[in-house]
């Protein structure tokens, strides 16, 4: 019976002393943060045409005479009175057709000041707006 007694209080004081009150957590404060609002300005990111120099690279071509012929076989005729036999040569059908082939297309280039080539470049109006870019909200503060 001490035995059940030494294991009842051995019992009762660890579960007694396992139990620990403590506070509830404290609730965080509230950050308030004030929301910014910064309108985005148009950046252009392009060249206008009107500043630059419209420098025109001409088509080359290659012109030239196509000859088409076609040999035609002689006649040979032979002579009532005197039996012979003639040869009468035909000349040649030729047909001559001049052609003009592209080579190379024109080409528009936009150079600056400093003769460099331009390639981007904006937009003539009621083209579209695709040239501009609104500015991000680092760059404007």
């Amino acid at each position: 019976m001490k035995r059940h007694f030494t294991l009842i209080t051995l019992i009762t004081v660890t579960s007694l002393s396992a139990c620990v009150t403590t506070k509830p957590p404290e609730p965080e404060p509230e950050i308030v943060v004030e929301q910014v609002v910064v309108e985005p300005t148009e950046v252009r990111t392009c060249t206008p045409k009107d500043v630059l120099t419209r420098l025109v690279i001409p088509a080359e071509y290659k012109t030239g005479v196509a000859i088409t012929a076609i040999e035609i076989p002689p006649d040979y005729v032979t002579d009532p009175e005197t039996g012979e036999v003639r040869e009468i040569i035909n000349p040649p059908i030729e047909s001559r057709v001049p052609y003009k082939k592209l080579i190379k297309a024109e080409q528009i280039l936009y150079v600056d000041a400093k003769n460099r080539v331009i390639t981007d470049l904006c937009e003539d109006e009621g083209e579209g707006d695709g040239s501009v870019i609104p500015d991000s909200p680092e760059a404007a503060g």
